[in-house]
């Protein structure tokens, strides 16, 4: 599966955050019992019937404890995603001003991270 999707579920006085998470960590119980021919997907049977240790009294908090966690994983994957592309075009715009020009490796690494290194020891 390489997308998951999820359904609505009504009428279960239990945090959606906490559910995800629940889901989440489940994913492999719920695929074991998907089924279909064009889509695979879990009955609402399935779901309802899966047994759940669901602490009622730390419910709400532990879903937003770890709804926060989510939601920080995904701002850094974007940040790490923008940091890539601005290095790949700063990289681009470094090599593009070599115009097919022959360099010594000295030069190269200069251009790739601001620092000379010395390949061979002078004699």
């Amino acid at each position: 599966m390489s997308e998951l999707q999820l359904g609505a579920i009504k009428g279960i006085d239990i945090p959606n955050e906490y559910i995800f998470f629940i889901l989440k960590n489940n994913i492999n119980t719920l695929i074991k019992h998907a089924s279909g021919t064009t889509f695979s997907s879990v009955s609402v049977d399935e779901v309802l019937n899966m047994d759940l240790l669901v602490p009622i009294k730390n419910l709400k908090k532990i879903g937003d404890f770890l709804w926060k966690i989510e939601s920080k994983i995904e701002i850094n994957n974007k940040i790490n995603d923008n940091l890539e592309k601005q290095l790949s075009f700063i990289f681009d715009f470094q090599i593009s001003k070599l115009n097919g020009k022959f360099v010594h490796s000295k030069d190269i690494s200069y251009i790739l991270n601001g620092k000379h290194y010395a390949i061979f020891a002078s004699q």
